[in-house]
């Protein structure tokens, strides 16, 4: 069995408070049901598929139209009501203001991408929110800050199997992998690769969890 320490760059998507947003204008609204929101590089297709009462089932689409991938996307607004059945996304809330972010499998946006959500949401007086801000950014965690270690535990030439230990050192959390799975100090990921050499120079991203700001 071999164990080997390795560098691995690790970044972290974190909130951002500074959001340069392009408000709709009135020709961005289609109808009474649906909108389109226009933001720093991405854009929000809101759509309300049916209403009955005060009740609405909704589908969201943000479609990034910058030339960057849009990482670990989480959506802030106002609902106006209570958010239920969410689809595609997880929910984090305060009163009626929402931050909708991915789930893990559809963490990324490309260029000229778009993921979709969508949810039931009742209260009095829905209607469409006016503002959508994508709320992350990447910034990079120090090297001093953790240490990663890899143990080939099966190895025959061409490829191997083995496990990846991330310590961290730091006094802040790293809660997610690149695969978003909810670990905590001390997390393995087992691989498989037929390139040895690609395999340790993979970034491994880290991905925070999102708070409303």
């Amino acid at each position: 069995m071999k164990r080997r320490i390795i560098s691995i760059f690790m970044s972290v998507i974190v909130p951002i408070n500074i959001i340069v947003p392009v408000y709709a204008s009135a020709a961005d609204v289609a109808d009474n049901n649906s909108s389109v929101y226009i933001g720093n590089g991405y854009v929000v297709y809101y759509d309300i598929k049916s209403s009955w009462g005060n009740n609405q089932n909704n589908e969201i689409k943000i479609k990034n139209i910058g030339s960057e991938t849009i990482s670990n996307w989480a959506l802030k607004y106002d609902a106006h009501g209570e958010i239920s059945g969410l689809w595609n996304g997880i929910a984090y809330s305060s009163e009626t203001q929402y931050i909708i972010k991915n789930t893990g499998y559809n963490y990324e946006i490309q260029s000229d991408q778009e993921v979709n959500f969508g949810y039931c949401v009742t209260g009095e007086g829905l209607e469409i929110p006016k503002v959508f801000e994508i709320c992350s950014q990447r910034t990079d965690k120090a090297e001093n800050e953790y240490i990663v270690s890899l143990n080939v535990t099966n190895d025959w030439g061409n490829g191997f199997t083995g496990e990846i230990k991330i310590q961290n050192l730091s006094a802040e959390p790293i809660p997610r992998l690149l695969a978003c799975l909810i670990l905590s100090i001390n997390l393995k990921l087992t691989f498989r690769q037929m390139s040895k050499a690609f395999q340790i120079l993979t970034p491994i991203r880290i991905l925070s969890r999102y708070r409303l700001k």
